[in-house]
């Protein structure tokens, strides 16, 4: 513990080139009001990205226990990724209901001439 602050050791420690920082990083409670703070802002830092990119990015600063739990609840109650992940509603069934047989179909002839144009008997040369 230095300065009031509790490090996790890591084998990343034994690494060259990293800061003491990022060897050490500052341990925080996943319980704790301000890490949950510190996550929705990495979170909405990101344009609302996943949990795994929410995650790698916390953990580039602290070491924070139960992230992944912490980090999943606190995306599920996010409004903007609610809506996005949303499935649309179910439109009333009578506008969606067959049309009546006795609706005749205009267009049916042009249909038939271009069946008989496309068909395989025909060349598309002549």
């Amino acid at each position: 513990m230095h300065d009031n602050i509790m490090r996790i050791k890591t084998r990343i420690g034994r690494a060259d080139g990293l800061t003491e920082m990022q060897k050490h990083p500052p341990m925080l409670s996943g319980d704790h009001h301000i890490t949950r703070l510190y996550i929705e802002h990495t979170h909405r830092q990101l344009h609302h990205a996943g949990a795994e990119a929410t995650i790698n990015e916390c953990r580039q600063r602290y070491y924070i226990t139960r992230l992944r739990t912490v980090t999943r609840d606190i995306i599920r109650r996010c409004i903007p990724c609610r809506i996005k992940r949303a499935s649309p509603p179910h439109l009333p069934r009578g506008t969606t209901s067959r049309t009546d047989w006795h609706i005749t179909d205009a267009r049916s002839p042009t249909r038939e001439l271009l069946r008989a144009a496309n068909s395989e008997n025909r060349s598309n040369y002549e």
